[in-house]
């Protein structure tokens, strides 16, 4: 399903819907809050994005955070301070119902919005891609190593989290409770990790090692060509080279602008991460 806010195209996938209806039928109500948790949440980002000059181009909404697709990648402490902004806007929305709670005791039914909030901003400072600590964590890295080294180390970090979270709630299901909310959260860390690792490349990494021995050996190579808008971020692109070993990037006339290999786009989501757009790594 998807919608638009202040010309934001903000996307809700068919899995994120079928949690929350299943948290619903479960009695597990404060998925639900969780989920109403999340409005104040990314609003804190996408106005921090904003008043840095960045264009927020799309938002995917995920039970415990969303994807927030910019004009430009983030960087260095630009993506420090967007992901830190979203937990602080958390803890602001919780502090704000309490306070209204206190003074207005007929809001109490407003209650669980307080842990939701306060819950949803501790989970995010957890220092695992693709929740808002693990951004934190990689900006934080990559003034002190490579972005491969940062963006390495992060996801591998946020795969073991959403591991344990995971067995964790297998094993509360074990014991006769069941944690709807654990369960969704480590389903949510790890598939984020595990998407932000392939983003890094390591896929393609191992098609352009095969095409090199693949010359060493035969001495040539056929090489077939794809077009694609420059508009199309690094990430996008790299599953057009499936089929295909060069991309033609064109524009809106489909005036040819240039040509990237995989290695392009490798060194480019390396250095810029991996929304990073075609036109970009042209200069």
């Amino acid at each position: 399903m998807t919608l638009h806010w202040n010309a934001v195209e903000v996307r809700f996938p068919w899995t994120m819907l079928a949690i929350l209806a299943a948290s619903f039928l479960c009695g597990q109500s404060f998925v639900l809050w969780t989920f109403l948790a999340l409005l104040p949440h990314e609003m804190g980002h996408c106005l921090a994005a904003r008043s840095m000059g960045y264009r927020v181009e799309g938002l995917t909404v995920y039970p415990y955070g969303a994807a927030m697709t910019l004009d430009r990648p983030l960087a260095g402490l630009s993506e420090l301070a967007v992901a830190a902004a979203g937990p602080v806007a958390s803890v602001a929305s919780a502090t704000l119902a309490a306070g209204l709670i206190a003074f207005l005791p007929g809001l109490r039914a407003i209650a669980p919005f307080v842990g939701a909030s306060l819950l949803l901003a501790a989970v995010n400072c957890l220092p695992a891609l693709p929740l808002d600590g693990g951004r934190m964590l990689r900006a934080g890295l990559t003034r002190l190593g490579t972005p491969v080294f940062a963006r390495t180390l992060s996801a591998g970090i946020g795969v073991a989290i959403g591991v344990l979270l995971l067995a964790f709630s297998i094993y509360s299901l074990a014991l006769g409770f069941f944690n709807a909310s654990m369960t969704c959260m480590g389903a949510f860390v790890l598939a984020g990790s595990l998407r932000e690792q392939k983003a890094s490349g390591y896929a393609a990494a191992t098609r352009v090692y095969q095409r090199q021995s693949q010359i060493r050996s035969r001495g040539s190579m056929r090489l077939d060509t794809v077009a694609v808008h420059e508009a199309s971020s690094a990430r996008d692109a790299l599953k057009n080279l499936e089929s295909a070993s060069l991309i033609a990037v064109v524009d809106d006339d489909l005036h040819l602008r240039g040509t990237l290999a995989e290695g392009d786009l490798l060194h480019g989501m390396a250095r810029c991460g991996s929304e990073v757009r075609l036109r970009d790594l042209l200069h």
